[in-house]
């Protein structure tokens, strides 16, 4: 295992109401993706985008070959997205050696809505993956939502609350919102994994005032 080695997976809402904060998305997640990259040692970046369907944009690339791009169409088929794109991220380090296997391990999901399309996965197994990843595997497990409490939402779906975090569909929010994660990737990169602090949450959404 390579403690020096984070590999990132990115899952990303595209859905049809993203269009009203899809530039704001797309330049705070390039931020934060950024941000990221600069930190020690060797970075990788998986990214997902979804809304009635998935695609997997970019596998183990380096953060500097990313761009985001959000194309707002169709519907959120979470449940599908999650359980799919966490085990084929989970699949994709297992394959390789042992001694190149990243030391941490961490999935950001950003969303603006909740479960509306999905077909071939249930709540439950998501739940149970989500688990089992963050308290068998080592991952850090985070869960940004707009248009909900996502605290609830993401505990509901088996993220620990103190990664759960809900953020406003603005520019304010999102930016907020990309900011904290930041942060909070960051320290878990270093050994010193803090949750979202009051004040973050606060910046990222008004009901959290």
């Amino acid at each position: 295992m390579d403690n020096n080695y984070t590999a990132m997976l990115l899952v990303v809402d595209r859905s049809g109401s993203m269009a009203s904060i899809r530039t704001e998305m797309e330049e705070s997640l390039a931020g934060l993706i950024a941000s990221q990259a600069k930190e020690p040692g060797l970075t990788t970046i998986d990214v997902v985008t979804f809304d009635t369907e998935q695609s997997l944009d970019y596998q183990m690339a380096a953060p500097e070959a990313v761009k985001i791009v959000i194309e707002p169409r169709g519907g959120t088929a979470l449940l599908d997205t999650l359980f799919m794109s966490i085990e084929g991220f989970s699949k994709s380090i297992a394959a390789l050696p042992e001694h190149a296997k990243p030391g941490k391990k961490i999935v950001v999901v950003a969303t603006d809505g909740e479960e509306n399309s999905s077909t071939m996965v249930k709540h439950a197994a998501v739940k149970e993956l989500v688990k089992s990843k963050q308290d068998h595997d080592g991952f850090e497990m985070v869960f940004l939502g707009a248009n909900q409490d996502a605290v609830l939402e993401g505990t509901n779906l088996g993220f620990k609350a103190d990664a759960s975090m809900t953020f406003d569909a603005d520019s304010e929010g999102v930016a907020s919102m990309a900011t904290a994660a930041s942060r909070f990737m960051s320290d878990a990169r270093s050994g010193n994994r803090k949750g979202f602090t009051n004040e973050e949450r606060q910046a990222s959404s008004r009901r959290d005032r």
